[in-house]
């Protein structure tokens, strides 16, 4: 379970990184996209609360929680 969800955790960063290159780039990002990375987020946050005692838990809610900030950031931005 450690390593599945430490694998969850490295897909989880690598598509933060592409999601906010992508809207470096275009200097946009979709509403759709920024909603279902929320989403994610919260996912994260459920996830480390589930593994709770684990040492990837805190990496989880740590990650969890800076994606639920970046993306509301971003819809902030994009209304």
């Amino acid at each position: 379970m450690n390593t599945v969800l430490f694998v969850f955790l490295l897909i989880t960063v690598a598509l933060l990184i592409y999601f906010l290159s992508k809207e470096l780039k275009t200097d946009k990002m979709n509403k759709t996209l920024t909603i279902s990375m929320i989403l994610l987020g919260v996912l994260q946050l459920l996830i480390g609360f589930l593994n709770i005692g684990e040492p990837v838990s805190y990496v989880s809610f740590a990650v969890g929680i800076l994606i639920i900030v970046t993306f509301v950031i971003q819809i902030k931005k994009i209304n």
